[in-house]
């Protein structure tokens, strides 16, 4: 061994099995020229095979041709030597080589005779042919890659790639991606505020000149728009077996880290933005671990300012101005939904600094090129922003709902009265002021009207009532009269609209193109509403309830829920089974004379302010409560089941 050839590794350069298209699509190959998949493609052109000079492939290759020459040398020597030939083996070559008859049957060749040497080659053949079913079979038995999940990229649990590998795998043909732009941006309930349609046009157009040198948290912006426009917008077969496609989630997750989306950089706050909001509208069950992506979310816009106005106005300009409200609001709005869902506490409250809400405009009232903004439009006059400016309101007083919640029990009874009046009555007035277009209206009344109004509507009503539920589901037990009055309207609110328009986002309904409304979020605000209702309604039937509900119409009702829970149930993982427990108990109770009345008459107390009692605290915090398990535990039959927080 010389010593240019110390200390250098041996590489071996091994066949590939797939052709070059199945292993770019990660698909099982048969390794037939045409493959069947590329057949079934209608690209047979482009099957082809990798192959190595002095690989695994090229010694299989001349292995066979060897043994083909072999083979030739010895029919050559058989026919030309037949006296010698007393017997010719059974094989595959039979009818091209004449071998004379034996005419002994006793007669067996010798170990040197070549009759053995063909028998030799039949043997060698067989083995290369049974060598490669094993290396076919051993590829087929190596378990496939599990699905990288799109979130845990971000946290390192994939290899980083370069921007031209994620271009190359993940990008399609700027036909398809100007379709799935198009439908994103005429659904404009879900369309992000914080784009100018002008804006991205302009930068989508730089793009495709120049791939390779835009920014990889734009790219990841636009992967995240495809990820929404194919899984959330595309209509779906109804089978209840419908996955999510996420390979575009997947290159947005890719671009981000590759962009180092927790740093400060251009385009970094609205990508992850854009990134959590797509899971939010594409899943069936939002995952545990969108927390502390939306923590990060907070942390980065809040590092670049975006929670409050520059310090100077020429830092800015207006279009960055109101593109940077707009992007806050959303993060503020994001993270309370998420923390709220997942039972968690908000990164940042709304109240804790001073940044303007949006302005009503729309993107043909400015650019990146105004010097100025002009004046907000009136609330009633609808345009793009109008939908996210009525949920900031709303998200502003639930901000306070949710600290009222959680810090009751550390304060006088008188101070948390008087803070639950006034955020009721904040609450009422955001929702009296809302514009007629997004007042609650029932569906059957809703005929005329577009299914991105129908939807939008539905989404403030669901939040408003979400909110009263909230704020006075804590003091139902109490005996608070007014609490039990507003926790009952809200829920039946909630719940009815919910029913009503259950089956109009199936196949032939009024806004069966906006199935993602649907998404994790709609039905846990639907749960959060069944099981408020199953509360209050057994609440009120106690011996000397300040409130009476109406208990046929919550009957039918909650009968109603129960139908849609077990619709849910299969692909909305378990939390939708334990409100569908709750929900068949509470009316197997209502069903028998005076239900839960000794019980709850122990728990109630009179409702003054000298008396007030929040003993029966159910805030996102408290949920799991000893008292609310007592309850359920005797009233709702669910000994030894586990409580899931309701928050």
């Amino acid at each position: 061994m010389t010593s240019q050839t110390i200390g250098r590794g041996i590489t071996r350069n091994r066949e590939r099995l797939a052709c070059t298209e199945c292993r770019r699509r990660k698909l099982k190959c048969n390794r037939s020229l045409p493959c069947n998949a590329c057949t079934r493609r209608g690209a047979s052109d482009s099957c082809a095979y990798q192959r190595f000079p002095g690989g695994d492939g090229d010694l299989k290759v001349r292995a066979e041709e060897r043994l083909e020459q072999l083979e030739k040398i010895v029919k050559n020597l058989i026919s030309e030597s037949p006296n010698d030939v007393s017997a010719a083996p059974s094989s595959a070559w039979e009818d091209t080589v004449q071998v004379p008859s034996v005419s002994s049957s006793s007669s067996q060749p010798g170990a040197t005779h070549l009759s053995s040497a063909l028998e030799d080659i039949q043997e060698l053949r067989s083995a290369i042919a049974a060598n490669s079913e094993d290396d076919e079979r051993s590829v087929a038995s190596v378990p496939q890659n599990p699905r990288i999940e799109p979130v845990g990229i971000l946290f390192g649990s994939s290899s980083p790639i370069t921007l031209q590998k994620i271009l190359a795998t993940y990008l399609p043909s700027r036909q398809n991606v100007d379709r799935l732009i198009s439908a994103y941006f005429r659904a404009q309930p879900i369309a992000a505020p914080f784009i100018h349609s002008h804006h991205f046009r302009r930068l989508y157009a730089s793009f495709w000149t120049d791939p390779l040198g835009t920014s990889p948290n734009w790219i990841s912006l636009l992967f995240s728009i495809c990820h929404i426009s194919l899984n959330a917008l595309k209509p779906k077969v109804d089978d209840g077996q419908a996955t999510k496609n996420s390979r575009f989630s997947q290159a947005a997750a890719y671009c981000l880290a590759l962009g180092e989306y927790y740093r400060p950089k251009p385009f970094a706050v609205e990508a992850l933005l854009l990134f959590i909001q797509s899971h939010c509208l594409t899943s069936l069950i939002l995952p545990p671990d969108t927390a502390p992506v939306t923590a990060t979310l907070i942390r980065v816009a809040t590092a670049m300012g975006y929670h409050q106005p520059p310090a100077r106005p020429d830092i800015l300009t207006p279009f960055e101005t109101e593109m940077r409200r707009r992007t806050w609001s959303l993060c503020m709005q994001l993270d309370l939904l998420v923390s709220f869902h997942l039972g968690l506490p908000s990164a940042m409250r709304f109240s804790s600094w001073p940044c303007e809400p949006p302005r009503n405009l729309s993107d043909s009232d400015f650019d990146e090129s105004s010097l100025d903004l002009p004046p907000s439009r009136p609330r009633t006059n609808p345009t793009e922003t109008v939908f996210i400016i009525e949920k900031h309101n709303f998200m502003v007083v639930f901000d306070k709902i949710q600290h009222h919640a959680l810090s009751a029990r550390s304060r006088p009874p008188q101070d948390v009265e008087a803070e639950l009046i006034e955020l009721d009555s904040e609450m009422r007035k955001v929702h009296n002021e809302l514009p007629p277009a997004l007042k609650p209206l029932p569906m059957k009344d809703s005929v005329f009207d577009s299914p991105n109004i129908i939807v939008t509507r539905l989404c403030v009503t669901f939040l408003y009532c979400k909110c009263l539920i909230v704020l006075h589901r804590q003091h139902v037990l109490t005996n608070r009269p007014s609490s039990l009055k507003t926790c009952y309207e809200a829920s039946d609110m909630l719940v009815r609209h919910f029913c009503d328009s259950y089956e109009e986002f199936g196949p032939g309904g009024q806004v069966e193109s906006e199935r993602w409304f649907m998404s994790s979020l709609t039905v846990h605000d639907f749960l959060l509403g069944a099981v408020a209702l199953s509360l209050v309604t057994l609440a009120s039937s106690r011996a000397g309830a300040s409130y009476t509900v109406d208990r046929e119409g919550a009957m039918s009702l909650l009968e109603r829920s129960r139908d849609i829970t077990i619709k849910l149930e299969p692909t909305r993982g378990a939390e939708t089974g334990h409100v569908r427990q709750v929900i068949e108990s509470t009316i197997q109770q209502l069903q028998v004379s005076d239900p839960a009345s000794s019980f709850l008459a122990d728990k109630a107390v009179p409702s003054t302010s000298d008396d007030f009692r929040m003993d029966w605290d159910m805030g996102p915090q408290d949920t799991a409560d000893s008292l609310w398990d007592e309850f359920l535990a005797q009233y709702l039959n669910m000994d030894g089941e586990e409580i899931i927080p309701f928050t």
